[in-house]
């Protein structure tokens, strides 16, 4: 039999755990980001993200944690949608210590009917996520590019997820492992080797080359009436099913940690761990803030 006491501690343990969130997305959101006085040498690689003006807040916490943890400055580009003026991202950027860039979504649809095959053009036309596909596409052409969604921070910089050696041509391209199957069954019934496991998550991705090639053997009359009608996991399944045909291996948990096993914790879930980044999921959103507002006081950016 379970102690009443231990019962209602239980709860009130739980309630916390959800509740402080709030208070630390509050928190942190208050505290100053200095900007930075030396320069910092260039990484040769491409950060890509995608934001609206909702997810501004979580964009400069997950910025901020690049920044803590990379010796090298990436080429930043924040694709963003309707919602978030370039003058608007500027400003809440404003300690970034190098360039922005920013895809507008004009940007991304002109891009998109001019270069990309006609079916991923359809994608980007219908949903948000396609701007994300076409996003990708326009910065893998030009070299190694790190895609992360906003809630995402970094404890590593993520030169230790490029693959060792120099980078051949062949295009290539590595998602993050998911958990679980978060695809489409639309596109799951006309890509049938989709069931197979691994999984994927397209909320952590890292691209190289021109991936055009590898999504013309994925068309179809099938697919095209599909991106007609995009769901909310349409472009997760199409990178995933283009990492399966390039073959790709997934970035790990040990790297790319993604879980909700703690969502109900009260300390930080970093300690300890070997991840180079950590992607904060809707159950596990909460810790995001928690997470980010003691890396503030704990971390020391490399020398």
């Amino acid at each position: 039999m379970i102690n009443p006491l231990a019962r209602v501690w239980r709860r009130v343990h739980d309630s916390l755990a959800f509740r402080t969130g709030t208070l630390y997305r509050i928190a942190f959101s208050s505290l100053p980001i200095a900007r930075e006085k030396n320069h910092r040498p260039q990484g040769g690689f491409t950060y890509l993200t995608l934001s609206g003006l909702a997810q501004v807040p979580m964009l400069r916490a997950s910025l901020w944690s690049l920044r803590q943890a990379t010796h090298e400055l990436p080429r930043l580009v924040v694709a963003r949608d309707a919602s978030l003026t370039k003058e608007a991202l500027l400003e809440a950027l404003d300690w970034w210590p190098g360039p922005i860039e920013t895809y507008s979504l004009q940007d991304l649809q002109a891009f998109a009917d001019e270069t990309l095959p006609e079916q991923i053009a359809l994608l980007c036309r219908k949903h948000i996520y396609g701007l994300k596909a076409a996003a990708i596409m326009r910065a893998a052409l030009s070299g190694p590019v790190f895609y992360a969604d906003t809630d995402v921070l970094w404890f590593k910089g993520p030169q230790h997820l490029l693959p060792p050696g120099d980078l051949d041509k062949r295009p290539w391209l590595r998602l993050q492992e998911d958990r679980q199957m978060a695809y489409d069954s639309r596109l799951v019934e006309l890509w049938p080797f989709m069931n197979d496991k691994p999984f994927y998550c397209a909320g952590v991705m890292i691209a190289h080359g021109d991936l055009r090639d590898a999504f013309a053997q994925l068309a179809s009359p099938g697919v095209r009436a599909v991106y007609e009608s995009p769901r909310q996991f349409s472009e997760q399944t199409t990178f995933a099913a283009l990492q399966r045909i390039l073959g790709n291996p997934p970035l790990g948990p040990d790297d790319a940690y993604l879980s909700w096993d703690d969502q109900v914790t009260l300390a930080p879930s970093f300690g300890g761990k070997p991840w180079v980044l950590r992607h904060y999921v809707g159950p596990v959103r909460h810790i995001f803030w928690r997470d980010v507002f003691f890396l503030y006081f704990l971390s020391r950016r490399p020398a």
